[in-house]
């Protein structure tokens, strides 16, 4: 679902998703294995989940930004419905794009994932660990040198 806020000049967006997997192929322990790991089939699978996106211009022609948030369920229905290895729960971020002058721009952008569930398939750990979540921080800027070129 798709929503236009024109006093914002901007949007929402919503969307539901769900996805079954047959023959999921993900890492599993392999001790003949260098790394002690392989691909093998997981079997069946589902993820489930909603995503938002909000995106506006608070200042035309200046400054546009947007953000996202995911929230993901998963299953793993070949392991008594286990969250599915290395899949956040939650996930997101933030971006704002500013054009200082016609041809220059400058973007910040920060992404964050959440806590997952991962294994590291050694017979001395675990099976089951958890990953703990991290953030990203971006800065880019750009200069238009002709149409769709930017350095």
């Amino acid at each position: 679902m798709e929503q236009e806020i024109p006093f914002w000049n901007g949007r929402i967006e919503t969307d539901l998703f769900h996805t079954s997997f047959n023959d999921l192929i993900q890492a599993v322990p392999d001790p003949t294995s260098l790394f002690g790991v392989s691909a093998g089939n997981t079997g069946k699978a589902t993820s489930d989940g909603i995503e938002i996106i909000v995106s506006f211009e608070p200042i035309k022609g200046f400054m546009t930004t947007s953000g996202n948030y995911t929230f993901m369920q998963t299953h793993d229905k070949s392991v008594s419905g286990a969250p599915l290895l290395r899949r956040p729960k939650h996930a997101g971020g933030v971006d704002a794009n500013f054009r200082l002058m016609k041809k220059l721009n400058l973007n910040l952008n920060a992404q964050f994932v959440g806590n997952r569930f991962d294994s590291t398939f050694s017979f001395t750990r675990p099976a089951r660990e958890i990953n703990p979540g991290y953030g990203i921080l971006g800065m880019m800027v750009s200069y238009d040198i002709l149409d769709h070129w930017q350095i």
